[in-house]
């Protein structure tokens, strides 16, 4: 009886894990569409700046998270400097909270694993 009702708990564990993990992704989706990002980015493909599905392969957690909150900070570095040589574009600072940075990290993060999910 009590092995079931420790695997019960552990079960009822898992799925608010999962419940608390999708609602922060969802608000990270909408971090990502409320802070103007889609005005630029479409997930998958360029657009009018870099598709950005992967960017968390090549990218730490801090610089992306420092990048979104003080944008043009970044202007000089290679890779930055080479998308707006190709976009003919500066991506302006947003105005990002803290908060949501972290937040869209994490939906960034998550379309990472998902393509890697999708290639195997």
């Amino acid at each position: 009886m009590t092995k079931m009702l420790v695997i019960g708990l552990m079960a009822v564990a898992l799925m608010v894990t999962g419940v608390v993990a999708a609602s922060t992704l969802d608000k990270g989706k909408e971090a990502f569409e409320e802070n103007g990002c889609t005005g630029c980015h479409k997930i998958g493909k360029d657009w009018n700046g870099p598709d950005l599905s992967g960017v968390t392969t090549y990218r730490t957690k801090e610089w992306i998270i420092d990048f979104i909150l003080h944008t043009k900070k970044h202007y000089d570095d290679p890779v930055v400097r080479s998308m707006i040589n190709r976009f003919n574009l500066y991506m302006p600072d947003q105005g990002v909270e803290s908060k949501d940075a972290e937040l869209i990290y994490n939906y960034l993060k998550s379309l990472a694993a998902d393509a890697e999910k999708k290639k195997k």
